[in-house]
């Protein structure tokens, strides 16, 4: 004879329970949720956008340097003088 294990597990609620049953459905609520859903969804598409124009305009004024910021670097790195004791490592 074959005997079973023992569950574990809590047993399903009752299926008349208050718990899993459903409310009635009403178009006008599920119509409510959908356009609330779409005006929040057309909200979070609009910062995306703004935020990447931004984003885009910055990396356009500071991501390339200018003529003058290259000129600039070029002298400074004319004017290192290195010598023997001196190295290039800042203290």
């Amino acid at each position: 004879m074959t005997t079973l294990p023992t569950n574990n597990w809590n047993s399903p609620k009752n299926v008349n329970s208050s718990e899993t049953q459903e409310k009635p459905f009403s178009h006008r609520q599920r119509n409510k949720e959908i356009a609330d859903w779409d005006k929040e969804n057309d909200k979070a598409l609009g910062l995306i956008q703004m935020e990447r124009s931004t984003w885009n305009g910055l990396k356009k004024a500071f991501a390339t340097p200018t003529a003058t910021a290259v000129f600039n670097n070029f002298q400074k790195l004319l004017a290192i003088k290195v010598s023997e004791t001196n190295t290039l490592v800042q203290k």
